[in-house]
């Protein structure tokens, strides 16, 4: 969704918190659905660079609890 929106910085950060939770309950992706990420989520990576990264890196740092607050909130900035 925060693709869609122009938010791409957003729906990366989203993406490595989501990472990161998965990783820490041992829970794996499934090929479909990380194709379907890479489908989205690659062009981002590619027009933002090493912003992407950061974002990536970003959203596996914070806590689940940050992550579920920072998925709800209203922001209107784009990290």
């Amino acid at each position: 969704f925060a693709v869609k929106r122009g938010r791409g910085e957003r729906a990366l950060l989203l993406a490595g918190a989501a990472d990161a939770i998965r990783h820490a309950v041992g829970t794996a992706t499934y090929p479909n659905d990380r194709a379907a990420r890479a489908r989205v989520l690659d062009p981002v990576r590619q027009a933002l660079g090493d912003a992407a990264v950061t974002a990536e890196m970003e959203g596996w740092s914070m806590t689940m609890e940050a992550a579920i607050e920072y998925a709800l909130s209203e922001g209107t900035g784009d990290s």
